[in-house]
This record gives C-alpha cells, sequence and structure tokens, in this order.
C-alpha cells in the first residue's frame, strides 16, 4: 500500500484593492519509499492508463468505493469495462481503509 503526505502549495498575492488573495496552486504528494515511487508510475487500469499513484492521490482524497473513482478519474470506463482492473482497484481501497483502521486502533493520525 502506497502512504502518502501531502502539502497543499499556497500563494498569498496582492489585489488591485490592497487585500492580500490566497492561491491554492495544487497539492504535492510525497512517497516513503523508492518502491512506492516506482509502483506508483505502473498502469492499473491499462484501456485508460490510470497509473496507480493516480488512483491512490483519489482515494487519499475521499474516493472510497469504485463507483466513486469511476466518476473521479474514470476508472473502468475503458473498452474491458472494469474486467481487468477492478480487482486491483478494489483491494487498494481495502488497503487503505485498513491502514485507516489500523491508525485509529493506534491513536496514531492517518496521512493526508
Amino acid at each position: 500500500m502506497l502512504v502518502f503526505e501531502f502539502f497543499e502549495l499556497q500563494r498569498s498575492i496582492i489585489n488591485k484593492n490592497g487585500k492580500p488573495v490566497r492561491i491554492i496552486l495544487g497539492t504535492i504528494y510525497i512517497l516513503e519509499t523508492k518502491k512506492q515511487l516506482i509502483d506508483s508510475f505502473k498502469k492499473v487500469c491499462l484501456c485508460r492508463s490510470i497509473k496507480a499513484g493516480t488512483i491512490t492521490a483519489a482515494i487519499q482524497e475521499g474516493s472510497l468505493t469504485f463507483e466513486a473513482l469511476r466518476r473521479k478519474i474514470g476508472v473502468g470506463t475503458g473498452n474491458c469495462k472494469a474486467k481487468r482492473c477492478r480487482t486491483k482497484i478494489e483491494e487498494r481501497i481495502k488497503d487503505h481503509k485498513d491502514s485507516i483502521q489500523t491508525t485509529s486502533d493506534t491513536g496514531t493520525p492517518p496521512c493526508g
């Protein structure tokens, strides 16, 4: 399972009225190990070329069902209609839910 830490990049600018405006530039995900980094680039949904890192990021952001991931990032919408990727993706969701359960049992806050 991939574990992420994330940081939102924010920048304040001054608008024409002299008031600061905060802009969120994006989110950076930092992987814990090189193996996880390599794994994040592997394609899980072959029809749509969706990589493991993209799927894991969407799961970390709250898409905790296959259907939610289908709506958010389009997994399982290719020619095979999820026959090749569904079990792998559901396993990633299960692993994430298990890690949340484990961290809540130990009292350690989850990453992300």
